[in-house]
């Protein structure tokens, strides 16, 4: 499955609970924001999008350490359908 995760650099705080949560996919950087370690980064105005390839297993870590953020700065997106996996509205 190839998804878009997408971190909102304005409403993350730097608490870390992705990282946490899901340390293989999720780390701060120099400026203490959030980023995926695994992926290549395109900036999109003050947010950074990623796309990845992903099993079951890794979308689940993915999707885990998004609920895990209290401010909900990371969205995470199926590419295919545009179905948004997280945050569900």
């Amino acid at each position: 499955m190839k998804i878009k995760i997408v971190v909102h650099r304005d409403l993350c705080q730097s608490v870390a609970t992705c990282v946490a949560v899901a340390p293989n996919t999720y780390k701060l950087d120099d400026e203490f924001k959030a980023v995926v370690t695994s992926s290549d980064a395109k900036k999109q105005g003050n947010d950074y999008s990623y796309s990845l390839d992903v099993d079951a297993s890794k979308l689940e870590d993915i999707i885990s350490g998004a609920k895990a953020c209290p401010y909900k700065a990371i969205e995470v997106t199926d590419e295919k359908t545009g179905k948004k996996l997280f945050p569900v509205k």
